[in-house]
């Protein structure tokens, strides 16, 4: 059943293809004509695909740029909060060696005023 559907509108086809045009030539020229437009169309096509291809080509190479910018400032971070830590913990230490040397200044002036008094 499909193959004799298939085979009649096979030949609807043709015979709609043969009342279109009064002669060959008429038909060759408009097939000549509508192969001329499909092949610039796909032309056309090509061409938007191979800048889309360069594009993508362009849009992976910034995102690589970009990746490793972000790794640098990354690292740019972590070196800072190292530096900031280690400034922290060295103003830490200073404060207590100021107290410290603050106790022993003020112990070593009650000390003077105890031998005065003795």
């Amino acid at each position: 059943m499909d193959e004799a559907s298939a085979k009649l509108n096979s030949l609807f086809g043709k015979q709609a293809r043969a009342s279109k045009f009064y002669t060959k030539a008429e038909r060759d020229a408009f097939l000549r004509h509508q192969i001329t437009f499909v092949s610039a169309y796909k032309a056309g096509q090509d061409s938007a695909l191979e800048a889309t291809h360069a594009e993508l080509t362009t849009s992976r190479q910034s995102l690589e740029e970009i990746d490793r910018l972000t790794g640098g400032v990354q690292e740019k971070i972590e070196d800072g909060r190292k530096k900031v830590k280690d400034i922290t913990e060295n103003i830490t230490g200073l404060k207590e060696k100021h107290a410290e040397l603050t106790e022993k200044r003020e112990l070593s002036k009650l000390c003077c005023v105890l031998c005065t008094i003795n």
